[in-house]
């Protein structure tokens, strides 16, 4: 019986790291969006949102921040409600535009590129 309850103690333990790494990383999430948000004027949920046109350099730009923080094409997906793939061929894009000079993507970036996780 001692074993059953320390075996509990240590799952219940092994828990509560989970739930607070978990929480961490929400917490990391939310501090990004709502940054970003303010940084470049536009609603969070716009951001998360489905709307095409200015809005994809915008969203695809802050897939980038989040790339560049730690966070891998899945993770993004999952907190954006999108696939891998669309994260990849975004990050994809706005790099091109970059490296182009773009200068719309470049003003974005000025104003993010003090976010960090």
């Amino acid at each position: 019986m001692v074993v059953g309850i320390r075996t509990y103690l240590d799952t219940s333990r092994f828990c509560n790291i989970v739930i607070n790494c978990i929480s961490d990383y929400n917490n990391y999430c939310k501090k990004m969006i709502t940054e970003f948000s303010k940084a470049v004027c536009v609603p969070e949920l716009e951001i998360l949102g489905r709307e095409r046109g200015r809005l994809s350099d915008i969203r695809e730009t802050y897939w980038l921040l989040l790339y560049e923080n730690g966070f891998n094409y899945q993770e993004i997906g999952k907190l954006c409600g999108r696939t891998h793939a669309t994260i990849l061929s975004g990050i994809r894009r706005i790099r091109q535009l970059l490296e182009s000079g773009d200068r719309e993507i470049t003003r974005i970036r000025e104003l993010t590129k003090n976010i960090k996780r």
